[in-house]
């Protein structure tokens, strides 16, 4: 039998090697279920869940096997894409601007918010005129970038109403989809794909939420959510909270409806991505005393 000892730094590690670990202890070493849940400070009854899938896999591990699993390493521990620049360049360099209907370089300023948003900062503040694709940029290319780089990830994005929140998610779900939108030998979806069950978009696919194939999480949230600035928030937690435009000037008139913005995204909207997580504020100035 493998020795497995007590990993003072487990509680650091990402929720699925934790569950791995957890479920080592249980299996190979006879520790009970709840303590070796309370060692790796993850849920007892998510753990059971765990095992039923995992426990027979498990008991035929070596000593030396890596401890994360082999189905789960190549998505969460070694994939490895371009940078942001070199990646959307790839994939999205032939769009055109819907206004003049010819293709742009990406301007320096669009470098500078990949920068910012991929950088170590856990808040960051994205201010910018209308018509200069902040929300191109942040609520739909980064998030398309961060499913890419991890399909556990969860993104939940919050706009000034659902419905504009939502448009955001129908631009995500085309370029997880439609292999129209890129050119031939440069497909997204079949470079890193595919993130539709069975290449649909109906199954955990809906107008606010939806789960993308190569999900290995024993997490419920979804891979990406959208809601209206003061929704109630579905689930438990998220990777990454943005914030789009959420001010207008119909919403900005009343300072004490600015100071109900404020509770809702520090009581209820950053209370689902811990202190570990990013929050992001893109948007543009509507008035003097503005959130």
């Amino acid at each position: 039998m493998a020795t497995i000892p007590a990993d003072p730094a487990v509680r650091s590690w990402s929720t699925e090697r934790r569950y791995e670990y957890a479920g080592r202890l249980h299996v190979l070493e006879g520790w009970t279920q709840k303590r070796a849940a309370e060692e790796c400070g993850i849920s007892r009854p998510r753990l059971t869940e765990w095992l039923k899938e995992n426990r027979a896999r498990i008991e035929g591990l070596g000593a030396d096997a890596p401890l994360v699993s082999p189905r789960v390493a190549p998505i969460i521990e070694t994939r490895r894409i371009p940078p942001p620049d070199e990646f959307y360049e790839y994939y999205f360099g032939h769009w055109v601007c819907p206004d003049c209907k010819v293709h742009h370089p990406d301007p320096d300023f669009h470098k500078e918010m990949r920068r910012a948003v991929r950088g170590d900062a856990q808040r960051v503040l994205i201010n910018l005129p209308p018509y200069h694709s902040k929300s191109t940029e942040i609520s739909v290319k980064d998030t398309i970038y961060e499913i890419v780089s991890n399909p556990n990830s969860r993104t939940i994005l919050v706009s000034k109403s659902e419905q504009m929140a939502k448009t955001f998610l129908v631009s995500i779900k085309e370029l997880l989809t439609n292999h129209d939108l890129y050119l031939p030998g440069r497909d997204l979806i079949d470079d890193w794909g595919p993130f539709a069950p069975n290449g649909q978009r109906q199954e955990g696919w809906t107008t606010t939420s939806i789960f993308v194939q190569g999900r290995v999480t024993p997490e419920k949230d979804a891979t990406v959510q959208v809601l209206g600035v003061g929704s109630a928030i579905y689930g438990r937690r998220a990777d990454t909270i943005k914030f789009d435009d959420i001010a207008t000037l119909e919403n900005q008139r009343n300072p004490q409806r600015v100071l109900e913005m404020l509770e809702w995204i520090d009581k209820e909207a950053l209370s689902r991505i811990g202190r570990t997580s990013r929050a992001i504020f893109v948007g543009t100035r509507v008035a003097p005393g503005d959130i």
